[in-house]
């Protein structure tokens, strides 16, 4: 039962890291991956609901990585939360981190 503790732990963290390096690098061009990572957000909630888990499990390495990749899935989906306000004064322009792609 050791065992099964260890890889749950271990592909939890795992999965939560290839999802924050797909989202980071970009590597969602593909069709089924356009789809997926639409639902980032509920990955943010879940990497940070495991996180206390991890912990209270004694899995540092595994909360560890988890956090680190909650971090920057949180920081990939913040923004956009972020420009849903608008500035004071200026109607129709958004605030917040703006990317303009060529």
């Amino acid at each position: 039962m050791r065992k099964a503790g260890i890889v749950a732990g271990w592909a939890f963290a795992v999965g939560v890291a290839v999802w924050a390096v797909v989202r980071l690098v970009g590597l969602d061009g593909w069709y089924p991956a356009v789809q997926v990572v639409a639902f980032t957000p509920y990955a943010v909630l879940v990497a940070a609901l495991g996180v206390p888990v991890l912990a209270w499990w004694k899995k540092w390495p595994e909360a560890a990585v988890a956090a680190v990749s909650a971090v920057v899935l949180a920081a990939c989906v913040l923004p956009r939360a972020v420009t849903a306000t608008r500035w004071p004064g200026r109607p129709g322009r958004p605030c917040g981190w703006r990317a303009r792609i060529c």
